[in-house]
């Protein structure tokens, strides 16, 4: 069987350790791990995607990055899916969760959070749900303590905040290494 592996994330400098990019940092993980070889990686514009053909335990596989913002990224897992002959079914998208606390995650096929924008792209794009979902926990705590306050932080606004260094450790040392472990029962 095979499979595609979609991280998704928000393209750009600016972007590269925000919150909604758990997707695209599993990926860059993923690509780092001794395990992985990485027979070749394209910044394919055509299909608005940097995309990685590896193998690993003598399959091969694609991890890709939309480079489309993550709330548009429908049109761009479908032209890749469709270029590589993928069906919904072999797709395994990897994203930020905000209902899961940070240090956790969760793995399963059909219908995730529906407030996820990217998850609603993707399954308006290919008009299905049946896809495997890997949602990475960044817990939303709601409020942040400032010196002389409590300030209500919006969704939108937490997932385009930078992780903290604790936040982001956790995720390298703990989550991912976890995640990447549970590949080996999707392949």
């Amino acid at each position: 069987m095979k499979k595609l592996y979609i991280g998704l994330g928000n393209p750009g400098r600016e972007y590269e350790r925000n919150r909604h990019n758990a997707g695209f940092l599993f990926v860059d993980y993923v690509l780092s791990q001794p395990l992985i070889k990485i027979l070749n990686t394209d910044d394919n514009k055509k299909l608005q995607s940097v995309i990685a053909k590896v193998e690993m335990n003598s399959s091969n596989f694609l991890f890709v990055k939309p480079q489309t913002f993550v709330n548009n990224s429908g049109p761009a897992v479908k032209s890749v899916l469709s270029f590589f002959k993928y069906e919904a079914g072999d797709l395994v998208v990897v994203y930020d969760d905000l209902d899961i606390e940070l240090g956790q995650f969760k793995i399963h096929d059909g219908l995730g959070p529906r407030t996820h924008n990217g998850v609603l792209s993707i399954e308006n794009a290919l008009k299905t749900q049946i896809f495997t979902q890997i949602r990475i926990g960044i817990h939303n705590p709601q409020t942040r303590t400032t010196d002389s306050e409590e300030v209500k932080l919006s969704g939108e606004t937490y997932v385009l905040q930078n992780f903290s260094g604790e936040e982001q450790e956790k995720l390298e040392k703990e989550v991912f290494p976890r995640i990447f472990e549970q590949l080996k029962h999707l392949t």
